[in-house]
């Protein structure tokens, strides 16, 4: 792992770390898996019932408005965070300079994703993950579970779903990826803002037959 970020760090977030802040970073992180204190407990409390029915409404207003701006748009099948496909993605999602060298999406603790997708073909959703600490979560088309992930620390991997064309029920569909608990950047790199990701994105795409 310290191998890993010491070889990649001239084109990542840690180009001004030395050898020994590189060996705090890496057992920081170990650590904070170990016990779980990178991790962040997310809970509701009763009081904030009437806020969430709110917010719900809100969401929904939101997702409404971006499905029916994309069905007027040629939307691309593939969102490659250095390249294109942006307009593609909806809430959820933090922009953070790759460990990696590449520019990374971090869902928080649950990102969106939005793509045309033709119920009249065999469909396969392909995402590249990569992780900091280790991580797992699921992976939606809507609000059904559609594919699982887990990984370990620093590390990436390519994952192929298939999709049931009779999930498909909107000119827009909407991809969600979750992950099981968030984790913070801020507990291993202290110049960084206190706020909660989740698993890195380095491209989603559809790929159709």
């Amino acid at each position: 792992m310290i191998r890993t970020l010491y070889s990649n760090k001239k084109s990542s977030v840690f180009r001004n770390q030395n050898l020994i802040n590189m060996l705090i970073i890496g057992i920081k992180l170990k650590f904070g898996e170990f016990f779980g204190s990178i991790y962040i407990n997310q809970k509701t409390a009763k009081k904030d019932i009437v806020d969430l029915s709110m917010l719900k409404n809100s969401i929904q207003e939101f997702d409404s408005i971006i499905r029916s701006t994309l069905e007027k748009q040629q939307i691309k099948k593939i969102i490659d965070f250095d390249k294109n496909g942006i307009e593609n993605i909806g809430s959820g999602c933090v922009f953070v300079p790759s460990i990696f060298g590449h520019m990374v999406a971090f869902t928080q603790k649950e990102g969106e994703f939005y793509f045309k997708i033709d119920n009249t073909k065999k469909v396969m959703l392909q995402i590249q993950f990569t992780s900091i600490p280790k991580i797992s979560g699921k992976i939606k088309l809507e609000e059904k579970v559609i594919g699982e992930f887990s990984l370990s620390s620093f590390k990436e991997k390519k994952l192929l779903v298939k999709i049931d064309s009779n999930l498909i029920k909107h000119q827009i569909s909407k991809i969600k990826i979750s992950v099981d608990k968030c984790w913070n950047i801020h507990h291993i790199y202290d110049l960084f803002p206190n706020y909660p990701l989740g698993v890195g994105i380095k491209h989603i795409e559809i790929l159709e037959n």
